[in-house]
């Protein structure tokens, strides 16, 4: 699923660059320059993402669709995906974000956004940063905010980018192998893990996620988000098996 994505993307990419030039600010990535991320940071960050479920990424109904989509403009912006930001450019206008604004998050410029959401994408750009690991302290000023729902919301839009976001530098980086141009740091066994081994891996993750809910439910709305979305340092209370 993500391959043809990707594949359709790439033939995007292409075609706009050729008759149009409007996406020139786009990040382009080399192998110099591209960002490179473990193949244990990719199953960390998909573990968290179908743990804490996929409704709050599909049906953003507290930030809304337009906040997501900027946030996810913000994570890519760090990492530099071309596949992601050619994408989520055209899914942003589609939701209603103006064309300057997004030229100016695909160029990491977050004053045009709108100014109750700039806590939300400094805070997405610190999770890329930090590779989906971010400061306690950041994420309990972000839930203090927003609320919890808000800010389940955001952690669910941030993951699922950085999901898409390091799939694509891996396709990227498999396509410079394939030219004889491999990137710095970047082993054929880590792309391949990490375009093939989702497959393998996919089914592990879904039964994880589902002993881990067992295990916590009916946990409050702030101890849940704590739970599901805070860093490893967020206190989360002790819970029984008893309900």
């Amino acid at each position: 699923m993500f391959g043809i994505g990707l594949l359709a993307c790439r033939r995007g990419i292409t075609h706009e660059k050729r008759f149009s030039g409007e996406y020139d600010e786009t990040p382009m990535t080399t192998p110099r320059t591209m960002r490179i991320h473990s193949v244990a940071t990719y199953y960390r960050i998909l573990d968290a993402l179908v743990r804490a479920g996929f409704g709050a990424v599909m049906r953003p109904r507290t930030i809304g669709k337009a906040t997501a989509e900027r946030l996810m403009l913000a994570v890519t912006q760090v990492n530099g995906c071309r596949y992601c930001s050619y994408l989520h450019t055209r899914l942003a206008l589609r939701a209603g974000v103006e064309g300057d604004e997004t030229r100016a998050l695909v160029a990491g410029n977050l004053q045009a956004a709108p100014r109750a959401e700039h806590t939300a994408l400094i805070f997405a750009q610190h999770v890329a940063d930090t590779e989906g690991q971010p400061d306690a302290e950041a994420f309990e000023h972000v839930l203090a905010e927003y609320g919890p729902q808000a800010t389940h919301e955001i952690m669910a839009s941030i993951r699922a980018i950085l999901i898409g976001n390091i799939y694509g530098l891996a396709f990227d980086a498999l396509l410079f192998r394939l030219r004889l141009r491999p990137v710095d740091g970047s082993g054929l066994w880590r792309e391949l893990a990490i375009l093939v081994g989702s497959a393998v891996w996919g089914p592990v993750v879904v039964l994880r996620a589902l002993a881990w809910r067992a295990l916590h439910r009916r946990l409050p709305p702030r101890d849940e988000v704590l739970a599901l979305d805070g860093p490893p340092r967020a206190h989360v209370p002790h819970v029984s098996g008893s309900v």
